[in-house]
């Protein structure tokens, strides 16, 4: 495939996620492309955008051609890559043993004033090791009806995940907040809905929210094949009645 990530100094913020809200409303279904603020080891923030073009390499070379000339960007890691090398690239910067805090949400829009909320909280991250992830639902995902599978918020393309990591027990309660205080900042432009595999050990309440109308059907399902609630280490939908 054609993968990897080019970054841009996060002064660079809000461009590369005006760029970003654009640039994949027109993109082929062959083109998943992510926009994150990371910090690349002993590093500083950056906005980057990550894209995966499943396809022939020479149409998707023509493809992400506009990530690559964006801004220009400070690094460009962008070229052929083995899939499975795609699907790891987030692994190195989120290993085990570090402690975690997630909140997430779905947006319909990029707005000036959301990015100027993600801008605000990209820079004041208490740890170098959080992240801020925008995985995008368009293409082929957001053309299945909204009733036809568990997963309900297809018509909300923005999908953002906030992630705290750090590494000393002692620092939990900053790195906490500042998601929480995050996620609270957005709830202004969000959709209220949820990606499932995004719900924390305390957001107990939203896994509801996470199937929306759905729910029921599913609570349904879960009476007839599983009463009992055997698997339930998980977000957990308990057995109608």
């Amino acid at each position: 495939v054609l993968g990897g990530m080019v970054a841009h100094p996060l002064s660079k913020a809000k461009e590369v996620l005006r760029f970003y809200g654009d640039f994949i409303k027109a993109a082929p279904d062959e083109l998943t492309t992510y926009a994150a603020f990371l910090n690349p080891p002993d590093g500083d923030t950056v906005a980057a955008l990550f894209c995966c073009y499943c396809g022939p390499l020479d149409k998707g070379e023509r493809v992400i051609r506009p990530l690559k000339s964006f801004g220009p960007p400070v690094q460009d890691m962008l070229g052929p890559t083995p899939y499975v090398a795609q699907q790891r690239i987030f692994d190195a910067g989120f290993p085990s043993g570090s402690y975690y805090y997630a909140k997430a949400d779905f947006l319909a829009d990029l707005t000036d004033d959301a990015i100027d909320v993600f801008a605000e909280y990209a820079a004041t991250k208490p740890s170098p090791l959080s992240g801020i992830l925008f995985q995008t639902v368009c293409g082929a995902a957001s053309r299945v009806a909204c009733d036809a599978m568990a997963f309900r918020h297809r018509t909300f393309p923005y999908a953002p995940l906030i992630v705290s990591q750090w590494l000393d027990p002692a620092d939990s309660e900053k790195n906490v907040r500042w998601a929480r205080d995050f996620w609270r900042a957005l709830q202004p432009f969000a959709s209220g809905g949820v990606y499932v595999n995004d719900l924390d050990h305390d957001d107990e309440e939203r896994v509801r929210i996470a199937y929306g109308a759905n729910y029921e059907r599913l609570a349904a399902l879960k009476k007839k094949y599983d009463p009992d609630n055997f698997f339930r280490l998980n977000p957990n939908i308990k057995p109608a009645g």
